[in-house]
């Protein structure tokens, strides 16, 4: 039987951690089945449980990748399986030579062919999808109108899609699956084992909603929380309840924001030429759907919470308490170490700030953002 490398490669928004969790999970299965998919202990538990990953993709970008690999039993002969998202974009643009990377693998381990999947979505459902992606995970808070319009002014991931397309192209043994993650959303897991050419199907990972989408109050109230810190200038997103919900609050249904009907013609204008051109490369029954039918005005002012979403947002601010009043007192231990040591040298902060790292460990746990405002206050007071 020829060995394989297998390529997973995204894109974003079609499916990802709920994959690589079964991956994980299916570790041992694949390696009956000659697939070789390396990940250390540790992340394999990780992903086994359902965390968001990003896949073992990132062993590709190493400098001892051969090295590397060979520590973690991957041997000759055999089939390889590398997964992440963000795969399409370094392979695109061949991104720290990752081209070259694949193929020295291929050569070092003796492996006989390449094959890829490319998972792509409607931009309906991934427009949805990214915007909620953009609010628990980026900070964003603009409206889904305004970030429809930035969207389909970027044409991200389908300008990516295509430059990928024609790099595969260039490609020797080289064989690429595309499968539209709007069709085959509820047997992905079958689909991906057909494409491994497997005896049987891996056993899914028990939870469908990997990094689900947020319901409308999670939506609003997150969008309500990264407004209110981006006005107070706070540069710091890391304290968002939307991700404790996401993992401990299941089974919420996900909210589909609004669009008018203008916006939704707009948009399907402006996305209409490129996805036209992928039409003609994609399968037919995998290829995209141009229309996107979404609700064309807001039809729920009163918004609600279960009890479960606020037993996680409680217990998600009462950390953010507990956290901001422990800082606080450390930084205020700190202003007194300052003055007491008499280390503060007007006319040269930076050296100051190098002496407080080495002489107090528990500075590098207090957030930047204090630092620099007990530091600028100090030296400038």
């Amino acid at each position: 039987m020829e060995s394989t490398l297998y390529l997973h490669v995204g894109h974003g928004k079609t499916g990802s951690s709920f994959i690589q969790s079964t991956l994980a999970l299916n570790k041992d299965f694949l390696s009956e089945n000659n697939i070789n998919y390396p990940i250390d202990k540790e992340e394999r538990l990780r992903h086994s449980k359902g965390n968001t990953s990003s896949g073992n993709w990132d062993l590709l970008t190493r400098n001892n990748y051969i090295e590397e690999l060979e520590k973690l039993g991957v041997t000759e002969n055999e089939s390889l399986l590398f997964s992440g998202e963000a795969l399409i974009r370094y392979i695109a643009s061949n991104k720290n030579n990752i081209n070259s990377v694949i193929f020295n693998i291929k050569n070092h381990f003796k492996i006989q062919q390449i094959n890829i999947l490319l998972l792509i979505r409607d931009p309906g459902d991934h427009l949805v999808s990214k915007y909620h992606q953009r609010i628990k995970g980026a900070g964003f808070f603009i409206e889904f109108d305004e970030y429809s319009e930035l969207y389909a002014k970027t044409k991200t991931p389908y300008t990516v899609v295509l430059q990928l397309l024609k790099t595969i192209k260039t490609w020797e043994n080289a064989n690429i699956t595309i499968l539209n993650y709007s069709r085959i959303k509820y047997t992905l897991i079958n689909e991906v084992s057909a494409w491994l050419n497997i005896s049987s199907n891996m056993a899914p990972f028990k939870d469908f909603l990997v990094n689900r989408s947020l319901g409308e109050s999670e939506l609003e109230l997150q969008k309500t929380i990264n407004k209110s810190l981006n006005e107070l200038k706070f540069d710091d997103i890391n304290y968002q309840p939307a991700n404790k919900l996401i993992h401990n609050a299941p089974g919420i249904k996900k909210c589909i924001p609004f669009l008018s009907t203008k916006n939704q013609e707009s948009f399907e204008k402006k996305m209409d030429p490129i996805l036209t051109e992928l039409n003609y490369i994609i399968p037919k029954e995998h290829r995209y759907k141009k229309k996107i039918s979404l609700q064309t005005k807001d039809s729920n002012d009163e918004l609600s919470f279960t009890k479960k979403q606020i037993e996680v947002i409680g217990k998600s601010f009462a950390e953010i308490v507990y956290n901001l009043n422990h800082t606080n007192k450390e930084c205020a231990h700190l202003k007194h170490k300052i003055h007491e040591h008499d280390m503060l040298i007007k006319n040269d902060p930076m050296y100051t700030l190098h002496k407080l790292k080495n002489a107090y460990h528990f500075v590098k746990n207090i957030p930047k953002l204090f630092i620099k405002n007990i530091l600028r206050k100090l030296i400038y007071k």
